[in-house]
């Protein structure tokens, strides 16, 4: 019972992780806000981009942006406001 519990345990923290990380990139902010904080890990930007928008997609099943040109067009427009 004990294997079986600290399986679920892990199973429910992964989940949680999973939630919380939807629930960020489900908002134009948090979606920018995840790319600035991955842009380091990448070689370019259009790199990071790709990594965030096809995590979405895992995520939620479809894309958040056509492309790495919609999403910095949507970017500067919110940073505008």
């Amino acid at each position: 019972m004990e294997n079986l519990e600290i399986a679920y345990k892990a199973l429910l923290e992964k989940k949680q992780k999973e939630i919380d990380l939807m629930k960020l990139l489900n908002s134009s902010d948090g979606f920018y806000q995840y790319f600035f904080k991955i842009c380091n890990e990448y070689k370019t930007r259009e790199d990071a981009f790709d990594a965030v928008n096809n995590l979405y997609f895992e995520l939620f099943g479809r894309f958040r942006y056509k492309s790495y040109k919609g999403f910095r067009n949507s970017i500067s427009q919110f940073y505008k406001k």
